[in-house]
């Protein structure tokens, strides 16, 4: 149950499968938790859309949600006003009126205190699916993610983490350590 001190702070989330979690992403986090009083960052998670993004052949292998939250949280642990959670974010050709995905979005408001008053993206193009999902949140933009840190989670699966090491923060790249020790 959210208290009354939280219902007067500026909530804010910032939503992605983030798979992997990368310098790119930590650059948008930090930008967007100067905007609002508490920022979620929520791994929003399909595990059959996720596993259908796998290239054939690569070594990239399919990683459970908690893991990328562990990652997330120890990586902005010293940031008291951030915080990071999952929820499952069904994926489906009719997104726009899956009964399924509205479900999930009233899960993930309650989750987070019961109301998110900012919702952060890269693109507009999430514009009339936020508006219609989270009607009461400004949606704020940031294009310029990629201009700072020039790397997406899509290339890092592709090309591998070897290939695009620097780009990880420390908890993501000890999880490869161990994996490949």
């Amino acid at each position: 149950m959210a208290s009354q001190a939280q219902h007067e702070k500026t909530v804010g989330v910032y939503g992605g499968k983030f798979y992997p979690f990368h310098r790119g992403h930590l650059s948008f986090v930090l930008k967007a938790a100067t905007m609002v009083d508490i920022l979620y960052v929520v791994v929003q998670y399909d595990e059959e859309h996720e596993r259908s993004l796998l290239v054939e052949g690569s070594e990239f292998a399919w990683i459970a949600p908690e893991t990328r939250e562990d990652w997330i949280r120890e990586t902005l642990e010293s940031y008291p006003n951030i915080r990071a959670l999952s929820s499952y974010e069904h994926r489906s050709e009719a997104y726009m009126d899956d009964p399924v995905v509205t479900q999930g979005y009233i899960e993930l408001t309650k989750a987070v205190g019961g109301h998110i008053d900012v919702i952060f993206s890269n693109t507009h193009d999430y514009d009339a699916y936020f508006s219609k999902y989270l009607p009461d949140s400004k949606h704020v933009v940031f294009y310029e993610a990629r201009d700072i840190v020039d790397i997406s989670a899509t290339q890092i699966r592709n090309e591998g983490v070897e290939k695009n090491w620097e780009f990880l923060p420390p908890a993501v790249q000890r999880y490869y350590q161990r994996a490949t020790a």
